[in-house]
């Protein structure tokens, strides 16, 4: 903008800008650098050209970030906006951010979003369509007797008490606060990394908490993580690769051994892009802890059906892990004898019928309080799910007349007696 004193506010024209700035300005002194330039705010009133001033405040830097979501969507375009691009595009299906982002930049990007709807520059009215609110990572405080705050790496630990590395001094224990360079109280990455891998650190934080929720750092968390996934790697050191491996259907194996594990397998599957869908990284990869813990008590070796599901299960926790240790898994899936890459596959489908139990446990009450439980095939007719409550609670009806029963299929039945 120009400032004349017998315009007003008058817009540089069009065809003038991009306004350059100097390159011979000095910070020698407080305030705006371009205020204080001989020559650079003097300019000719594009209307009237009597003598003028620019505008020194150039924009801050909250105005790019308010918008500038909109510009990937026409990045190659010779204008700031291309409505065509941006109707294709946008609004964004999802954002995620921390919780200062939910004051300040969603805030001024529904703001100009709303103005440019106004315009006529965008067809939508709000931004973004979800929001994610991340949170924070959270660790100790530790400070010395003169209130000197000290990092936790220059602390030695000996059981509850945080010794000072250089002074031997029993340092005082504060709250649990952000990672800040105000509290120096952070945990330098490249050294995990350097010590467990970028994959270590990527395992610990997505498990270690919701997304949603605070994150408290720890290095046990994290040597926890690591011993993970040297047990993954163990579990495809014992898979027998076999050029053409196919994995048997449910329907063709041949006992209930086999059966339960490929419905642990599919059941995974599942759970697992179920979570995927919905941001929960931390029960997401405990499904895959899970499977691997069982597929640790499998031996291989007692048949062919159990060597080719063991392969199955292991190739699974690999694919399903892919998302959240991408180098290891690669690493894996080569060593499983593919030659193409992981990250290129199609996301694992699960089989539905593999997925679903043959048994449930129906829950029996009497006038709604507990009394047995009972396992019983999956779909069960309400009449037989009666038949079995009645039986299995007679000792506690005894004397007593059944009025009459309740059965929820698949769930439980109360018998209601007096």
């Amino acid at each position: 903008m120009i400032y004349c004193d017998d315009c007003g506010v008058v817009p540089v024209p069009k065809e003038q800008l991009p306004i350059e700035l100097p390159e011979d300005v000095t910070f020698d002194a407080p305030g705006n650098p371009l205020e204080r330039h001989p020559t650079w705010k003097n300019c000719d009133c594009p209307t009237c050209g009597k003598a003028a001033t620019r505008e020194t405040d150039t924009m801050d830097t909250f105005v790019d970030s308010s918008w500038y979501f909109m510009r990937y969507a026409c990045a190659n375009s010779d204008q700031p906006l291309d409505r065509e691009a941006l109707d294709y595009w946008l609004p964004v299906d999802q954002y995620i951010g921390g919780i200062e982002h939910a004051v300040l930049h969603l805030l001024y990007a529904r703001f100009f979003t709303k103005a440019l709807r106004d315009c006529g520059y965008v067809g939508f009215d709000e931004p973004f369509q979800s929001l994610l609110c991340q949170g924070m990572v959270v660790g100790p405080t530790y400070k010395n007797a003169a209130g000197d705050f000290i990092n936790p790496a220059d602390i030695n630990f000996a059981g509850e008490k945080a010794l000072c590395k250089e002074t031997g001094e029993e340092l005082i224990v504060g709250a649990i606060e952000k990672l800040s360079k105000s509290k120096n109280n952070g945990a330098d990455p490249l050294l995990m990394i350097k010590e467990h891998g970028a994959d270590t650190m990527r395992l610990f934080m997505m498990f270690t908490a919701p997304p949603e929720r605070d994150l408290e750092w720890s290095k046990s968390a994290v040597e926890g993580s690591a011993r993970f996934l040297k047990r993954l790697w163990a579990l495809v050191e014992r898979v027998e690769t076999k050029a053409g491996t196919t994995f048997p259907a449910v329907e063709n194996l041949s006992g209930k051994e086999t059966k339960d594990l490929k419905r642990a397998i599919h059941k995974a599957i599942k759970k697992v892009s179920n979570d995927l869908e919905r941001f929960q990284y931390n029960t997401m990869i405990a499904s895959v802890m899970e499977l691997s813990n069982t597929l640790a008590e499998v031996k291989p070796e007692a048949s062919d059906e159990m060597a080719a599901l063991f392969h199955e299960g292991v190739e699974a926790c690999i694919r399903l892990l892919n998302p959240i240790v991408p180098h290891i898994t690669e690493e894996l899936w080569s060593n499983l004898g593919h030659t193409n890459l992981l990250s290129a596959q199609e996301w694992l489908e699960f089989d539905k019928e593999a997925a679903t139990d043959d048994e449930i446990t129906l829950v029996v009450q009497v006038n709604g309080k507990l009394k047995e439980r009972l396992t019983v095939p999956m779909g069960i007719s309400d009449e037989d799910a009666e038949k079995q409550a009645l039986d299995a609670i007679q000792s506690h009806i005894d004397g007593l007349t059944v009025r009459k029963c309740i059965v929820v299929p698949n769930r439980l039945v109360n018998v209601v007696v007096n």
